[in-house]
């Protein structure tokens, strides 16, 4: 029997929230506001590296099956990149759990890739008062968090994918580059890239999925199974909902002129996100000849320790160090 979602999401929050305890010598960040929807802010946690050179930029987008979580919850480690001149932003983004409060406007797909993107937009905006160089901002989440930073990664600022939220839409939405853990990658495969064992602890096609969520079941009435099964019907609404599908999987939103560099590290034994959905979306990107490194874990779920994190950060500081090495050559 498989465990509620309910106990599933509150179970995923409360591992992200461990995750994000704060050291105790750790700086309070600034809170700023990016955006406002609805009448409510958009804000952003920034914590600001001292350098007297512009500073590279980690945005990091939190998990939470796009329903939950905080952008209180960051990683120690990736708040340490502080401490090496890194400055870290993290994010609120609409999540779907939040119907209602956002006034009249939408909490599933695309709202939170365009909240994401706005963020990235005002602080490129600010990014010379905030002394952060805006040619180096990296993107990372987990889980759907990371699931946006490829989304974010893959998309930049091609055109249709970078919405209209906050007041600088006239700005580049683009990354240097992504970091994705354990993010999903292609919708409509979440439960057959499923294998015994580890199994799945979620049902992707159900009506009350985390999936079925983001695209906007609550207020069309379809789940993720009803639009994949209605793919090739020419009567709407199928037409847009498969669109809005793709747009939301990486594996098929990717823009071959406009895609950075991924960093992909997942569980082979991950229940929530099958293994299969990285794999996936790396055989994508090498079939598109883009720059993608994939990291398979062998012994994690969803869910990585610190070496991971150290590993990503030593990809990122060397794709980022790479344009200043070829100068000097």
């Amino acid at each position: 029997m498989r465990p509620s979602l309910s106990s599933i999401l509150l179970a995923l929050v409360a591992v992200l929230a461990a995750l994000g305890a704060a050291p105790q010598d750790a700086p309070a960040p600034r809170t700023l506001t990016y955006a406002e929807v609805g009448g409510r802010p958009l804000q952003l946690d920034l914590y600001l590296a001292k350098s007297e050179a512009p500073t590279p930029l980690v945005l990091w987008i939190h998990g939470g099956a796009w329903r939950g979580g905080s952008r209180k919850q960051v990683p120690h480690s990736v708040r340490e990149l502080v401490a090496s001149g890194t400055s870290v932003a993290s994010i609120d983004y609409r999540l779907t759990g939040e119907v209602g409060r956002w006034g009249d406007e939408p909490v599933h797909w695309p709202a939170q890739r365009d909240d994401a993107k706005a963020a990235v937009r005002w602080l490129r905006a600010h990014a010379k008062e905030l002394n952060l160089d805006g040619s180096a901002f990296v993107a990372w989440g987990a889980s759907a968090g990371g699931h946006l930073a490829t989304i974010l990664a893959l998309t930049n600022d091609a055109p249709g994918t970078t919405g209209a939220v906050g007041e600088h839409t006239e700005v580049s939405s683009s990354v240097a580059l992504g970091i994705n853990f354990f993010g999903p990658t292609d919708l409509f495969e979440m439960d057959a890239d499923v294998t015994e064992p580890p199994g799945s602890a979620i049902h992707h096609d159900a009506p009350d999925s985390p999936e079925s969520m983001v695209l906007g079941v609550a207020v069309h009435g379809h789940s993720l199974a009803d639009i994949r099964e209605h793919a090739t019907d020419p009567a709407e609404p199928w037409p847009a909902l498969l669109a809005l599908a793709r747009s939301a999987s990486p594996v098929h939103a990717v823009s071959k002129a406009h895609a950075a560099p991924l960093f992909t590290a997942h569980g082979r034994r991950d229940r929530l996100i099958a293994f299969a959905q990285a794999e996936r979306l790396h055989r994508r990107l090498q079939e598109m000849e883009l720059p993608t490194t994939f990291r398979p874990v062998d012994r994690a779920g969803h869910g990585f320790g610190p070496d991971l994190h150290r590993e990503a950060i030593r990809w990122m500081n060397g794709q980022l160090a790479e344009p200043e090495e070829e100068e000097g050559r």
